[in-house]
């Protein structure tokens, strides 16, 4: 029997194809929301760093003491009055791009107010961009690009520099030398660019910074805490049997369903779940975190054995 050809007809519009002579130049407004994905694209294509500068940004690749070695140019912290949106020119780049060695990266509230301002500068056909610490200076539009990655750098940077500073302080009691040195071996074998994805979450590198100052912790660093202790109770073949340590979504949905008075499985599922779970009478401890009042993380205890709700004292 002969097979019948494959339909491929489908019902799905054609994708839309960039044509620079449709949207650019054309007084179309950017759209900001909901963004086209078409239109993401080229504009990604726009902003690209050509490869001849990427060499200028410190490898992600780079351990964190290294990193700290790098000599980087400092960002400006001057007041700039300029817009974001006067600082595109219709003319072309008139600077010879030696000078991103050389000058120190804008304000990041400038930055942020000029990528703000890029999609309908773009659209209206601007060439260049007007340097603000420099007026009569254009450079191409994928500078900005450079500058948030170089502002993002030195942010980082300024981070683990007070983490070390940190370090040393804290390393100087004699006791402690050895865990100091330990962790300075850590610098120096971690990339600083990556993401950390361990103990059940994910988080920049850089938040781990937290761990070395007095700051307070954050939530990355909380559920990888309750991830750890929730391990640990599943290997303890008493507590395994009793007890469950779960995470900050609890505490998220439990704040969520008292707003709302919707304690429903639909609104509040992982609620929801754990209700039901501890009324098969299995389990007799829940631990959780929560935070109080936006500025302290305190330990709390649900058992369901003796009917009482306790809570720990916050360290931070």
């Amino acid at each position: 029997m002969a097979s019948s050809p494959l339909d491929l007809s489908t019902d799905d519009p054609p994708p839309i194809v960039w044509d620079e002579r449709t949207w650019i130049h054309t007084g179309k407004t950017y759209p900001s929301t909901n963004t086209p994905a078409f239109i993401l694209t080229e504009r990604s294509k726009a902003l690209q760093i050509p490869s001849a500068y990427i060499s200028n940004i410190p490898d992600k690749q780079l351990s964190i003491i290294d990193l700290l070695k790098c000599p980087l140019l400092p960002q400006a912290s001057i007041l700039i009055s300029q817009k974001g949106s006067s600082s595109y020119s219709d003319e072309m780049l008139n600077e010879n791009l030696a000078c991103l060695l050389t000058r120190p990266i804008p304000p990041k509230s400038w930055l942020q107010a000029l990528e703000a301002a890029f999609g309908q500068a773009w659209f209206d056909g601007k060439r260049s961009i007007v340097d603000s610490q420099f007026k009569q200076s254009r450079l191409p539009l994928w500078v900005l690009s450079y500058w948030k990655e170089m502002s993002t750098v030195l942010e980082q940077r300024a981070r683990w520099k007070r983490a070390e500073e940190w370090l040393l302080r804290w390393g100087e009691n004699g006791d402690l030398l050895e865990e100091a040195d330990g962790v300075r071996e850590m610098l120096a074998s971690l990339d600083w660019g990556s993401v950390v994805s361990a103990l059940g979450a994910m988080c920049p590198k850089h938040s781990l910074t937290r761990l070395l100052s007095d700051d307070w912790i954050d939530d990355e660093i909380v559920n990888m805490t309750m991830h750890d202790l929730a391990a640990r109770v599943r290997l303890d073949p008493k507590l395994s049997k009793t007890t469950i340590v779960a995470n900050l979504a609890l505490q998220n949905n439990i704040r969520k369903a008292f707003e709302s008075k919707d304690y429903s499985k639909k609104s509040a599922g992982l609620l929801y779940r754990y209700t039901e779970l501890f009324k098969s009478g299995k389990w007799k401890c829940l631990y959780f975190p929560t935070h109080v009042d936006e500025n302290h993380w305190v330990p709390m205890l649900i058992d369901f054995e003796e009917k009482t709700i306790c809570y720990g004292k916050s360290c931070c």
